[in-house]
């Protein structure tokens, strides 16, 4: 066993000094890889949440983009039938006016023809 003044004696020694710089250097190393073990959870539960976060604000972002590609298609769908709406509107009763005279000329040509041929037999 060493006795107190041995031991003060050692403690003066260069070889204590380079002990207690090696302990020193053990404990600023063990803080260090506290440090770093602190970091590395902190940063592995930010990519987690960053992931997370990311998740969400992709399914966010794709559920906007799809109510507003909804949106948009309803709108197509809307300015599709307006657009058919008009077309029959506006292009159809010409149709049926131009047969109906069309209809009507042929039944006048029909009865000329007709006529002349039922009073010669009459």
């Amino acid at each position: 066993m060493i006795g107190t003044t041995q031991f003060r004696i050692f403690q003066k020694t260069e070889c204590a000094w380079a002990i207690h710089g090696f302990a020193s250097s053990l404990h600023h190393l063990q803080e260090k890889r506290e440090e770093e073990r602190r970091q590395r959870i902190k940063t592995e539960q930010l990519l987690k949440d960053l992931e997370d976060q990311f998740e969400k604000d992709v399914v966010a972002v794709t559920q906007e983009m799809l109510d507003e590609q909804k949106a948009t298609h309803q709108e197509a769908i809307k300015l599709a039938n307006d657009a058919a709406s008009d077309c029959l509107r506006s292009s159809l009763p010409p149709v049926f006016e131009t047969l109906e005279s069309f209809c009507l000329e042929n039944l006048k040509a029909y009865e000329k023809i007709r006529i002349p041929n039922a009073s010669t037999s009459i």
